[in-house]
């Protein structure tokens, strides 16, 4: 019952408008820039969303560029804006201290979602801005796992529309044709073929006072 209520609680709060006040970041090592979030110091900057909301703020406790979420205090997250393909996706994870998102229920999923929904920059903008990387893969023995932690998916959430049979990577799609039950239901990207890009969402796990994936 408490997934289920967090869900209409997230889906009420879409479109209110009522953020809370912008924290920028402080400039750390010149990687990020205070006004607009971009990381610097690669051939092409890296937009990432860079404001507090409703259900994501600012803490000391998370790297640069992330937020940690009111519902979770052992998570922080970063949203990337800039499109990559999942390994170049992976890798800035990696290089900004963390990997990409794990979803291990519909608690994550449904507040990951609502988060989203919540915010008119985050929703799709163009048909190729409608997906966001998550570390879901099933390449090793056809096994979806999250390879950010090698743990294998307790919960899924993967569209109809889509074939969880095909190797590849999970991402979240913005069906926005469909009802809000099936925002951001889960799709798989083949791992052949030309390469996909998308924004993505990496994560930050806190242990104690020391931080990991």
């Amino acid at each position: 019952m408490v997934k289920v209520e967090l869900f209409f609680l997230l889906a009420s709060l879409v479109g209110t408008g009522t953020g809370m006040t912008v924290t920028d970041l402080d400039k750390v090592d010149g990687h990020i820039s205070e006004k607009d979030g971009v990381l610097q110091e690669r051939e092409e900057p890296i937009i990432i969303f860079n404001k507090a909301t409703e259900l994501f703020f600012h803490s000391e406790n998370c790297p640069p560029g992330y937020y940690m979420g009111v519902m979770r205090n052992d998570v922080c997250y970063l949203i990337g804006l800039t499109e990559l393909t999942h390994r170049e996706a992976s890798e800035f994870c990696r290089e900004t201290q963390g990997g990409l998102v794990v979803i291990e229920d519909a608690y994550d999923h449904a507040y990951l979602v609502g988060h989203i929904v919540m915010q008119p920059e985050l929703r799709a903008q163009s048909a190729s801005s409608t997906l966001y990387w998550t570390s879901g893969t099933n390449l090793v023995d056809e096994v979806w796992t999250w390879s950010t932690t090698g743990q294998y998916m307790n919960f899924t959430k993967f569209s109809e529309q889509t074939n969880p049979d095909v190797s590849g990577y999970m991402g979240l799609f913005d069906d926005r044709q469909g009802s809000p039950s099936s925002y951001y239901d889960w799709w798989v990207y083949p791992a052949y073929g030309a390469p996909q890009k998308g924004r993505f969402i990496c994560q930050h796990k806190i242990k104690h006072d020391d931080c990991d994936v």
